[in-house]
């Protein structure tokens, strides 16, 4: 039997966000059971699948398959001196390197950004204050990922599963954004998308996960 577009979709986007059924049950307030049976093609139109969507960064309406646009619409991201319907995200200059022992928080810039409340709170649970937004800088990650693009990235998410996810790193006190996967005990892998660059294994100790991209937009 054919797997119905949601079982596909909600397969994708979960191996894009690096989450397995326990850790998006957790996210999304639902029980291992609940995103098995969607899974399954057992239940076509859960009540969780707001909340599922909302944790793995994509909107409703494509998980269900009645579009073709991923993403839920774009907030506006505005100076901070905008009104009341939006919330503080503090940006990030991740375009140097960071010393040993320093943190990403040490390269927070002056002037944070604002997004929308509203469409923030679909996209993630996580406290606005636990988010960072940041510009991508070279060409490593590409074509995931490209110079300029912004990310938002979740301070929250700092622990690796069995699948892949995109994370902001220091390794070896320089600041990057990189693809990781556990490989085995202690060891991670470092990948660049950019097939120009090679990945690197590492020991775990040598890398501080910031927190994990959970969005990002780019200019036309």
């Amino acid at each position: 039997m054919a797997e119905s577009i949601t079982v596909r979709r909600l397969k994708q986007a979960m191996e894009d966000a690096g989450l397995d059924q326990p850790a998006l049950a957790a996210a999304a307030g639902c029980t291992q059971g609940a995103i098995s049976q969607i899974l399954l093609g057992k239940t076509a139109r859960s009540r969780f699948l707001p909340d599922i969507a909302q944790v793995l960064g994509v909107s409703v309406d494509w998980l269900r398959g009645s579009t073709i646009n991923r993403t839920p619409d774009l907030p506006a991201v505005k100076d901070a001196s905008a009104g009341d319907d939006t919330v503080e995200v503090a940006q990030l200059d991740l375009s140097f390197s960071m010393g040993p022992g320093t943190t990403i928080d040490d390269y927070i810039e002056e002037v944070p950004y604002r997004f929308d409340i509203g469409w923030l709170r679909r996209l993630t649970r996580s406290e606005p204050r636990r988010l960072r937004l940041a510009r991508g800088v070279g060409e490593s990650m590409s074509p995931t990922l490209l110079t300029g693009d912004q990310v938002l990235i979740d301070t929250t998410q700092r622990q690796l599963n069995k699948q892949d996810g995109i994370y902001a790193i220091s390794l070896f006190g320089a600041a990057a954004i990189k693809r990781l996967r556990a490989i085995g005990p202690q060891r991670v892998r470092v990948i660049s998308d950019n097939p120009a660059v090679e990945d690197q294994d590492v020991d775990a100790e040598d890398i501080s996960i910031a927190g994990r991209v959970i969005w990002f937009s780019r200019e036309l």
